[in-house]
């Protein structure tokens, strides 16, 4: 079985600034379904990550940034029906939490204050464009409906999702250590709700649920 579907949900970015403002993101994803309950994904997505700012207060080196980035995601998804051979009520709600991991590229497209305001004329490194290697784990809970042949048709998900840019590369700045200090090693959260549709030849994956809820 096969799916299709999108995402969409809110950002959080973790990088060399402290202050950080919460985004948004979403993505269309294509699903082959090796079982039930192992979906395996590929993901383009799209998304905002900011922090920093216009006063001493929200930096103290009026250091700013806003990536407007896309990232492609392989990631698999293990839910615990695959673990679970118990198949009642209170089994089926339990068996749809999975965790999930992945990994992919990304492409950062980043505004951002260069120059120090301090007339010393020092000039922030880093780049305004990268395109980077990250790593993504996430955990959450599928909602699966079903359809008369007791197929999941659609199914909704729920979850939250890190991601970790290998690059350092989300907020465009990369000053040495010893002259400011790194808050973090870029990465970033999201909270995401996705939908999926599912299709195709479906006897071959699901007849075993099936089964089992017939003998019930």
């Amino acid at each position: 079985m096969f799916g299709a579907g999108f995402d969409a949900g809110s950002t959080l970015g973790f990088t060399d600034l402290v202050k950080q403002n919460t985004g948004y993101s979403y993505a269309i994803h294509f699903n082959y379904n090796y079982s039930l309950f192992v979906p395996i994904s590929l993901e383009l997505q799209r998304g905002r990550l900011s922090g920093g700012g216009d006063t001493f207060e929200q930096d103290q080196n009026l250091r700013k940034y806003l990536n407007n980035y896309t990232a492609f995601i392989l990631r698999i998804d293990l839910q615990l029906g695959e673990l679970l051979d118990k198949d009642n009520d209170v089994a089926d709600l339990v068996k749809n939490w999975f965790m999930g991991f992945g990994f992919g590229g990304i492409y950062n497209n980043v505004k951002n204050n260069r120059v120090k305001p301090d007339g010393s004329n020092y000039v922030f490194p880093g780049k305004d464009q990268s395109k980077e290697f990250i790593a993504s784990a996430r955990i959450g809970y599928a909602i699966k409906i079903y359809n008369e042949s007791d197929e999941p048709t659609y199914v909704i998900t729920l979850c939250y999702i890190h991601n970790f840019d290998i690059g350092d590369g989300l907020d465009g700045y990369n000053d040495p250590s010893a002259i400011f200090k790194n808050h973090d090693t870029d990465h970033y959260r999201q909270i995401s709700i996705g939908f999926t549709y599912n299709f195709g030849n479906t006897q071959s994956n699901f007849k075993q649920r099936a089964y089992h809820r017939a003998l019930n």
